[in-house]
Parts: C-alpha cells; structure tokens; sequence
C-alpha cells in the first residue's frame, strides 16, 4: 500500500483475508491510490487478473518462506521481475534455502531499521529443482 500511496505506479495487492481486504481497499478509495486489491489466495489469482506481461516488482511481508513466495509468484515473472522480500536475521540462511532450488542472482540489503536484519533482492530466477515443503 505504502508504493502506491507513494505514486510508483498500478500496485495490485494479493489478501486472502476479506477483512483485510476491506480494510486495504478503503484506503485506496479514501486516498485514491492506484492500488488494486484482490481479495483471494495468490494460488487463485490469474494472470490476466494483473498484467499480460508479468510484474515488475514482488514484495511480500511474514507471508511465507522466500522460497515459497518465489514458487507462488512464478506464474506473474517476467524476465525483468525483481523479488523485495524482508527477511529479518535469516537473511542469509533464508537466501541458502531459495539456492538449493531456484537459479537466481540476488544480493542481501542490510535493513534500515536493523543492522543485523536483511532484505533479499532477487532478480533473474528459474525453478532448478521440484517443489518440495
């Protein structure tokens, strides 16, 4: 919600939640901020729902593990999508786990808020091995 009241452009917001849901869009109708909400599973969401092209940009917080948030968003890549996932003092083991089953590049971001906390940037992903939770 934070990007689009920021003005970066049409952000489509995933809450399974219909609270939550409710809740997210009146805020975008309280401050016009291009944002759509889609109020259902991420595993439900079609991509004709968001874009033809894929996303640009995926950014998830205390969804779920990165390696997972990458298989759920797979179907909404583009060759250029970058992945922005918090992942707090796991950074680095959390972008260990993503190698052992995604071909990607990606860089750890040392958060702002604490030093000892990271945000994985990951960009240029493939599925090198079979889901496996």
């Amino acid at each position: 919600m934070v990007l689009a009241l920021l003005g970066v452009g049409e952000v489509h917001l995933v809450e399974r939640s219909s609270r939550k849901a409710k809740f997210l869009q009146g805020i975008v109708d309280l401050t016009g901020a291009a944002a759509i909400i889609h109020s259902k599973p991420i595993e439900e969401l079609k991509l004709e729902e968001i874009s033809a092209k894929g996303v640009d940009i995926v950014t998830a917080r205390a969804v779920a593990k990165p390696t997972k948030i990458l298989d759920l968003a797979q179907p909404f890549n583009s060759a250029s999508t970058i992945y922005l996932l918090p992942a707090g003092k796991g950074a680095e083991s959390a972008l260990t786990k993503a190698k052992e089953s995604w071909k990607l590049r990606s860089e750890i971001i040392t958060s702002r808020t604490d030093p000892n906390s990271g945000i994985l940037r990951l960009w240029e992903g493939s599925r090198d091995q079979p889901q496996q939770y």
